[in-house]
């Protein structure tokens, strides 16, 4: 996960995070390994990454990392599934 620096990606800091926000404002601008490829099967895989909880999963053939929560609803997408190379919220 690639986080710019910017306003928007501090806005990511969850406030409870323990990790300074100048460490995490330096640790967002890099790429950091989640997952091993190996991992990710037919369901998303859950993840976390400076305090951020995320979910993994392929679509189209490609890796997809998102922050685990639906748009929508705020359930956890590392519950649900993928149809038709989409994730679905359980």
């Amino acid at each position: 996960m690639f986080v710019a620096p910017t306003d928007q990606a501090t806005n990511l800091r969850p406030a409870t995070s323990k990790i300074a926000l100048n460490d995490w404002q330096v640790l967002a601008r890099y790429w950091h390994p989640v997952a091993l490829e190996s991992e990710l099967k037919q369901k998303p895989l859950k993840g976390k990454l400076l305090d951020l909880d995320l979910v993994i999963y392929r679509s189209e053939g490609k890796i997809v990392v998102a922050l685990d929560r639906c748009p929508h609803r705020w359930a956890r997408l590392s519950a649900g599934e993928i149809v038709n190379d989409r994730i679905v919220c359980p």
